[in-house]
């Protein structure tokens, strides 16, 4: 639960990366198109941009005990979820900034198709964000709606 292993020859070999010792529990985790790997943890969310010899904990993210990590390629758009949170986080500039709304479900874990947001839910559920810019209800104008699927 607490160990990496990376490969840089498709899987004909194997080595361990060095995690912080703070790590105990890994939920997630993601490759960005600049080779980075994102870690979501317990502890928060951590980078390697050097294949896992060195990592960074991304201190601006405003929650810990990430439940998953998500990296869309097309709009370089990071996307994390965390347990017992109902939002979605969202960063355009590698975890410098975030932004976030809420999806009114407890998330599990989150992709991106076709434009949609798709997120599992704690429940047995599934959500999806259209692409619409409706308020999620009546008192936050602007909020993305997301709705369950059946």
């Amino acid at each position: 639960r607490n160990f990496l292993l990376i490969s840089a020859d498709r899987g004909e070999s194997w080595s361990e990366a060095r995690l912080p010792k703070v790590i105990v529990s890994i939920h997630d985790l993601a490759f960005s198109s600049d080779g980075s790997i994102w870690l979501a943890c317990r502890e928060g969310l951590y980078r390697s941009t050097d294949a896992g010899e060195n990592w960074e904990r991304l201190l601006k993210l405003p929650v810990v005990n990430l439940a998953s990590v998500y990296y869309d390629p097309e709009s370089k758009r990071l996307l994390v979820t965390a347990i017992n949170s109902t939002e979605v986080f969202s960063s355009e500039d590698d975890g410098r900034s975030w932004q976030h709304r809420d999806s009114g479900w407890l998330l599990r874990s989150i992709t991106q198709n076709a434009g949609h947001l798709l997120a599992s839910t704690a429940f047995d559920g599934v959500v999806i964000e259209k692409n619409t810019t409706e308020s999620a209800d009546a008192g936050t104008p602007g909020r993305q709606k997301m709705s369950s699927v059946h």
